[in-house]
């Protein structure tokens, strides 16, 4: 049995045309396949992620928006301006812009490296580091704009 060429490139649409009027054109009456999810227990694995972003982190967030708006204006600006507060807060800030100025050195120094010189294991290190795109395809490291992905096939 051949399906017939009918128009309509997608495969889906043709074994359609085939069981609706070949099948039925000779007396069976068979039920038109339907097509499956390529991803299997997808729903439940969205509700699953969806229940434990709402209980871990949306519910915390909203506390930390709610517990403020109780205190008033006024209370809320007499909780954060003691002693204590402030400085927990200039820790606080000031840790997170020296870890940012540390990991900023630290990974120029790894792309200067990943791109300059050939070592054991660099495609290893090329493999950890996060990127969205290939590496391949960027022109230099001075400019942070990528050629076309088509572009850089011959490398």
């Amino acid at each position: 049995m051949n399906v017939p060429n009918t128009p309509g490139p997608d495969p889906k649409v043709r074994l359609r045309v085939f069981f609706e009027e070949t099948m039925s054109a000779i007396g069976l009456k068979l039920p038109i396949p339907r097509s499956r999810h390529v991803l299997p227990g997808f729903h439940l694995s969205l509700g699953f992620t969806l229940f434990y972003l709402t209980s871990l982190v949306l519910i915390p967030l909203l506390a930390l928006v709610i517990r403020p708006l109780e205190l008033g204006p006024t209370g809320f600006w007499a909780a954060i301006s003691t002693p204590r507060v402030l400085a927990s807060l200039r820790l606080s800030f000031g840790m997170a812009l020296a870890a940012a100025a540390i990991d900023s050195l630290a990974g120029l120094i790894i792309a200067w490296v990943l791109v300059r010189y050939r070592f054991p294991g660099k495609g290893l290190l090329r493999s950890m580091r996060p990127m969205a795109g290939s590496d391949r395809c960027w022109r230099n490291t001075a400019s942070a704009s990528p050629t076309p992905l088509g572009a850089c096939w011959w490398r």
